[in-house]
């Protein structure tokens, strides 16, 4: 596992809103603070770029996959509701639910009475004895150290989620990042790189495919499959 560190978003510069810490992970006052920036600078989803929709768009065909399948599913860390506003329009028969700890990120997709978005953390947030046959989150792993995120999966087996999928955009190849650091070490000491994280706040982790697994397989899954797409890992655990 390794830190990440960011100084935008959605081209919205952290340093804008708020003071930027190189030590302290971004937490929830973060966020929220992002979000009411975010909905300043965009009032639907038409208002984002064709671009970044068209990405998302992908990745919720590859849900559908899925998705068309179950009955009963959950989206843990929905952020904005693109993917899951996108995955209602097209497949209806389906009850969705999404959890969200930001009360301002979900904002656009308040209107679409085809997805319910509870506002807080899972499982805390789910009073009623609610069934899943699939439940999934996209690029919120990145958030947690190791032990919040065998925390996390551990509460999603003992929940009963027995087809869980992690989409992980915060992964590294070990190989390819330690090469890199070598050669970046070579060329501070040449004076012709310098180490700095100014401008840059803590974003979370990432971690390798393998970690990936063995977190999934601690918690209990017994089965995991994994698979590239885009830019992404599809980290699936099965418990069978």
């Amino acid at each position: 596992m390794i830190k990440k560190y960011e100084s935008d978003w959605h081209g919205i510069v952290f340093s804008s809103f708020t003071a930027l810490s190189s030590k302290n992970i971004a937490n929830k006052g973060f966020y929220e603070e992002f979000y009411c920036e975010f909905n300043k600078k965009f009032q639907t989803y038409e208002d984002i770029s064709d671009e970044w929709k068209a990405d998302k768009n992908d990745y919720a065909d590859e849900l559908i996959k899925i998705i068309e399948k179950k009955d009963n599913i959950l989206s843990i860390g929905c952020g904005i509701g693109y993917i899951e506003n996108e995955i209602s329009l097209r497949v209806k028969k389906n009850k969705l639910i999404g959890i969200e700890p930001s009360i301002y990120s979900y904002n656009f997709m308040r209107k679409n009475t085809n997805v319910v978005c509870l506002n807080g953390n899972f499982p805390e947030i789910i009073k009623d004895d609610l069934y899943f046959d699939f439940a999934y989150m996209r690029a919120v792993e990145y958030v947690f150290n190791n032990n919040e995120y065998e925390l996390l999966l551990r509460s999603v087996v003992d929940y009963g989620i027995n087809d869980f999928l992690v989409i992980s955009m915060s992964h590294y190849n070990p190989l390819l990042y330690h090469t890199k650091n070598i050669i970046k070490f070579v060329f501070s000491k040449l004076g012709l790189y310098k180490y700095s994280f100014e401008g840059m706040q803590f974003w979370g982790y990432a971690r390798t495919k393998r970690e990936h697994i063995h977190a999934l397989k601690k918690a209990g899954f017994n089965r995991v499959e994994v698979k590239t797409f885009k830019d992404s890992l599809f980290i699936r655990g099965f418990r069978e």
